[in-house]
This record gives C-alpha cells, structure tokens and sequence, in this order.
C-alpha cells in the first residue's frame, strides 16, 4: 500500500491532488500566469480644428475620448476656420487637420503634403450669403455693387463665385473684402459691408443678430462641401496604428452621435462656444458620415480648376488628386466606406 493511503486522511489526499493537477496546469503554456511587461504610453497625436459645427465627430471625438482609447492621445488645436488649421499642419504644427475640401484643393495645388483620411460631413445647406436689407438688398440681383466680404480660398469663396455665377451676378473686385470668419462677423453687424459670404454657426448667428434685418440666400443645388480629416504624409508612414485609432474615434462619435443627439449637441455647443439652439439648428443641415468616395474625388478636383480658371494660385498641370487620398486607412477599419474607383479596377469593367 502507498504509504499516503496509509498514513494521511482523505481530506489531505485531495489536497494532495488538487496541488498535482495545479502544478500540471500551470506547466502548460496558456496557463502560465504573464509576467508585467513595460506599459506603452498612447503616442500623442496633434489635431489642428476647425471651432466648427462641421468639424462634430472630431470634436465628440475628443471630448469623448475615443481616440485615446484607442491609443491616440490628443493634442487640441482649435483654430478659426478649416483653413487655418490646415495651414498649421502643413507648416508641420500638426499631425492632423479637420478642413472643408476648398482649402484641400489650394494645398494640392500648392503641393501640400497631405493626405485625405476621410470625410467626416458632407452638407448642401451650411453655406450662405447673409445681407443687411437696410442696405438695399432684398434679392440675389441686389447684391451688384455692393461690398461683399468673404474668407478667400475657403469653401465660402467657392460658394460666393459660384452662386453670382449661377444667378447671372458681377461682383467689382473693389468691392470684395477679404477678412476671416469672425471679422466677417463684426463687419456686416457694424456695417463696414452689406454682406458675407459664411458658413454655419455664423449663419445663424448673424440672422439672429440683425433680426428682420437679415436677408439669406442660400442655393442647395450648387454646392455640397465636405468636412475632411487629412493627415501629414510621414505621420501616416510612422504612426499606422495611430491613423487606425483616429478612423475607430471617428466612428465611435458616429454612432454615439446617433444614439444620444440632444448629448452630442450639448458637447459641441460648449467646444464651438455656441448656443445649443443655434447647434441644433445647425445640424438639421448637416449628414454625419465616415467615408471616402468618388463624389469628394470630383469636388476636389472641380474646386482645383476653379483655383486654376479664377487666378486664385498660378498656372499649372492637374495634379492627380486620387494620389493625395490614404485609402489604406479606411480600408482596413471599415471597407465598405470606400466607394473610390481606382484605375486598376477600371481596367477589369
């Protein structure tokens, strides 16, 4: 007889036997317990951002921390418009940037160093020519010889050639003023011009100002503008996972966006210092989405020929506008957001 059977209780042979079959589990490799290894600080990205109701799912990105769970620690860089934000990042003060796609167009024209991530907004309503009707102007024709201000190379340009364009309007070019978003502001309230051409939230914060003093045209059949994430090009060579993490934020905004609306709007009201009710008002035009697709291709490529056809930047071949997309990005987190044809794939139709 072993001499265990013979000299112990049974309580203790169980024992025993518990504490054989822990060692043998404990041998094998998946039950081995993992030693602590060195912790991996989230790499810290700088975000360079529009103080715009556009600019939403980076905003709720941010604020919600989506993009640091993911493992990008953000830097906050609110700027005045899109275009400078991007300007900040091509001067290379940022890693990202949160821009409409006119800007982008100028920059590649320029040849910027960036790269398009996706577009995070797509609205045929967030642009508008906003006028005092004490100063004569009722309707679109009203608006000839009077003093227009606008933002030159932003999308409100686009939008203000565009719209005299399609209703037949000359504007002096001594009677155009070039200022940023919020001197457009001051400047129609105080009257230094009769109008602007702007975007939300300034819209509405400039009808609410001059009350029945204001006159809006808008013309939702011209022009649909895309908010964009772009990126340095060495940022997205050195930091794949990081552009991985800002694409899962995005989305994450995305759906918190839909799940809780009267939330989101309350988070990107306090960042764009904006009342809630104007945000809601806001964002009635605006369609929330993480995407590339081919309409933005031909937007980029249309606002490059009219930087091109209106002097704005000198003289000079198209450039490809498909090779300042990054499709790899969006292609590995969510596929089916990418509705771009590329030419291999044209070859094969």
């Amino acid at each position: 007889m072993h001499p265990w059977s013979r000299n112990h209780s049974p309580g203790l042979r169980a024992f025993s036997l518990l504490l054989a079959v822990s060692l043998v589990l404990l041998s094998l490799p998946g039950c081995r317990r993992k030693q602590p290894g060195p912790t991996v600080a989230p790499v810290q990205v700088t975000i360079a951002w529009s103080r715009n109701i556009s600019a939403s799912l980076a905003i709720l990105g941010i604020e919600k921390g989506y993009f640091s769970r993911q493992g990008a620690r953000v830097v906050s860089l609110p700027f005045e418009s899109g275009k400078a934000a991007l300007e900040r990042m091509l001067a290379g003060g940022a890693d990202l940037a949160v821009v409409a796609e006119t800007p982008i167009a100028k920059a590649i024209l320029e040849n910027g160093q960036l790269k398009v991530l996706a577009s995070i907004r797509q609205s045929n309503h967030d642009l508008a020519i906003v006028a005092r009707k004490d100063r004569g102007v009722h309707a679109p024709a009203d608006l000839r010889g009077k003093v227009v201000g606008y933002t030159k190379g932003t999308a409100g340009h686009y939008f203000l050639d565009t719209y005299c364009l399609v209703n037949r309007i000359a504007l002096s070019d001594d009677r155009l003023i070039d200022l940023s978003p919020l001197q457009l502001r001051s400047a129609l309230l105080d009257g230094r011009v009769d109008a602007v051409s702007i975007w939300e939230p300034h819209v509405a914060v400039l009808t609410e100002a001059l009350g029945p003093q204001a006159v809006v045209f808008r013309e939702e059949s011209i022009y649909t503008q895309n908010f964009c994430v772009v990126a340095r090009p060495e940022f997205i060579r050195d930091h794949p996972e990081q552009v991985k993490a800002v694409l899962e934020g995005l989305f994450s905004a995305l759906d918190f966006i839909t799940r809780s609306p009267a939330e989101a709007r309350e988070l990107v009201a306090s960042y764009t210092q904006v009342a809630p009710s104007l945000v809601s008002m806001a964002f009635s035009g605006h369609d929330f989405d993480v995407r590339l697709d081919q309409a933005l291709i031909l937007s980029i490529g249309s606002e490059c020929h009219w930087f091109l056809d209106s002097g704005t930047v000198p003289k000079r071949d198209l450039p490809d506008v498909l090779t300042y997309f990054h499709l790899e990005g969006l292609l590995e987190v969510r596929p089916q957001a990418v509705q771009i044809i590329r030419d291999a794939e044209r070859g094969h139709r």
